[in-house]
C-alpha cells in the first residue's frame, strides 16, 4: 500500500511541477526587421566610452554586417 501511495504522489508531482509550457515560435521576419538597421559597437579594450557603428543590410536574403570602432588613443587599434 505504501508502494502505491508513494507512486500516485510522484506521478501527482510530476505531473503539476514539470507541466509543458506553451511552445514560443521564433518570428524570423519580426528578428530581422528589428536587426537590420544602424547599431552601436564597443571593443572593450578600445573603448567603452564611445562606440563605433555598425550597419546590418539584407541583401538577397542574406544578412550583412559592416562596421567599425576606432580608438581614439592610437591608429593601431580598431576592430571591423
Amino acid at each position: 500500500m505504501k508502494n502505491i501511495m508513494l507512486f500516485a504522489f510522484l506521478v501527482f508531482i510530476t505531473h503539476t511541477s514539470y507541466a509543458q509550457q506553451p511552445v514560443v515560435k521564433f518570428n524570423k521576419e519580426a528578428f530581422q526587421r528589428n536587426l537590420v538597421g544602424q547599431h552601436g559597437i564597443t571593443l572593450q579594450w578600445i573603448s567603452w566610452d564611445y562606440r563605433g557603428t555598425v550597419k546590418i543590410t539584407e541583401e538577397n536574403n542574406v544578412l550583412k554586417i559592416r562596421g567599425v570602432q576606432k580608438s581614439k588613443e592610437n591608429i593601431t587599434d580598431s576592430v571591423r
